[in-house]
């Protein structure tokens, strides 16, 4: 019971951080306050189309929070943790994310531009149907991130860039493995059938033979 109402209560700041900061973001700072939720643990909170524009979430704990279509805009999210977190069309133009953790998240179509992603580890990020428009990665951890239908466009990749390289050859390694063992299964199939038609038509050549020896008799 305690632990439900402790719950509760935290909920119930958070939504009053949240109603402040959006009057902070509609009236340009001339009223409400700022959120300021750096070292917060906001796991389980559902901020699916929060406005956060300009929010100081540093070193926040957002494993796994929906952040679907919410406005992240020029907001500080530099070493927070997004692991599994869902930012579909989420808002991050000039969002800092030095450092923060982004493994296995989903960025499909957010909004990304001008976008610091130094040092940050997005291994395993669904980043599907993303414009890159002036991002910086440097040092960023790109290793198995699905890239379909992306675009990139004055993009500072430097060290991310010889990342990018090893993803699209080890891509190309998976692809020749799938293709030999597919050649290798369709060779199998052929071969077996082979065999299997070699058997049949022995047995059928034998037993012609057979039929003729008697015949002679």
């Amino acid at each position: 019971m305690k632990r439900r109402r402790s719950k509760n209560q935290r909920s119930k700041k958070l939504q009053t951080i949240l109603d402040q900061h959006c009057l902070w973001v509609e009236s340009t700072g001339k009223q409400g306050e700022r959120a300021r939720l750096l070292y917060n643990d906001l796991r389980g909170a559902n901020l699916a189309g929060v406005n956060l524009q300009g929010a100081i979430l540093n070193y926040a704990d957002l494993r796994g929070v929906s952040l679907e279509g919410a406005n992240l805009q020029d907001a500080n999210l530099q070493d927070a943790n997004l692991a599994g977190a869902n930012l579909r069309d989420a808002n991050l133009e000039g969002a800092a994310l030095r450092r923060a953790n982004l493994e296995n998240a989903n960025l499909r179509d957010a909004k990304i531009q001008s976008t610091y992603f130094a040092g940050a580890n997005l291994q395993g990020a669904n980043l599907q149907g993303v414009n890159f428009n002036r991002v910086h990665f440097l040092y960023a951890n790109l290793q198995d991130v699905n890239l379909r239908g992306a675009n990139f466009n004055d993009i500072g990749l430097q060290d991310a860039k010889l990342v990018l390289a090893r993803l699209q050859r080890e891509r190309a390694e998976r692809k020749a493995v799938e293709d030999a063992r597919l050649i290798n299964r369709v060779k199998g199939f052929i071969t077996n059938n082979l065999l299997i038609h070699a058997i049949f038509y022995s047995f059928v050549f034998c037993g012609i033979v057979a039929f003729i020896e008697y015949m002679k008799q």
